[in-house]
């Protein structure tokens, strides 16, 4: 059978276009484009890849946007119902939970200072204000989201002793996973970089449980690292 040897098509980021195939040109559809791009690149725009599955075309961004990168309104269409779909899933989820659709400032603002503002997992420093969240189009590695430490999806328990500050690519690399499954997964967007070093060390925050093997909060205390 024979091999496609076509070339796929590219998109110019600025305009949409088609490039020509016999165009050497990656990004732009033409010189114009590219003189244009060069300036909105100065003044912070970035070039980024359409989100919606199986879509690679390049999508001019502008400074500060995250998670809606679309090359058409249709994608963004779809997208953005998406999302709100996962949004209706979670709160539904959380409901069947017991859990309250929103925790209270009091209650972030609590759990921000078990860490000092830091991810309970990769230490990464994260933004939050004085309302306990970090505002729209942080990135995720700097978000501020509440994590438990036994997922709800697998019986863990909707209270203060349960939950952790965690950045957003550790919240949702994680996903339902337990903690030791997480570790041992080992493929996740950021590593729990923390939970490593206690257990290679012993001490620490987070110890392996000798009978069953997994990840436990030994000290909540030691959260806080120096």
């Amino acid at each position: 059978m024979a091999k496609n040897t076509a070339t796929p098509t590219r998109y110019c980021a600025l305009c949409a276009q088609a490039i020509p195939p016999e165009s050497r040109r990656r990004r732009y559809c033409s010189s114009r484009c590219a003189q244009i791009a060069r300036r909105l690149v100065s003044r912070g725009f970035h070039v980024e890849v359409c989100r919606w599955r199986g879509c690679d075309r390049p999508v001019m961004a502008e400074p500060g946007q995250r998670h809606s990168y679309a090359c058409c309104d249709s994608h963004y269409d779809k997208l953005r119902a998406e999302a709100e779909r996962a949004a209706v899933n979670r709160d539904a989820r959380d409901a069947r939970a017991g859990v309250p659709v929103r925790w209270t400032r009091a209650e972030r603002r609590a759990v921000a200072r078990l860490t000092n503002g830091h991810c309970a997992y990769c230490n990464s420093k994260l933004r939050i204000r004085r309302d306990g969240f970090s505002g729209k189009g942080t990135p995720a590695e700097l978000r501020f989201e509440i994590d438990h430490i036994v997922p709800l999806a697998r019986g863990g328990r909707h209270e203060a002793s349960n939950w952790v500050p965690a950045c957003r690519s550790c919240n949702g690399g994680r996903r339902d996973a337990l903690l030791h499954e997480w570790v041992a997964k080992g493929d996740s967007v950021r590593q729990p970089t923390l939970i490593l070093q206690d257990l290679a060390s012993g001490t620490g925050a987070w110890a392996r449980d000798g009978q069953t093997g997994e990840i436990q909060l030994a000290d909540r205390a030691a959260l806080v690292r120096t």
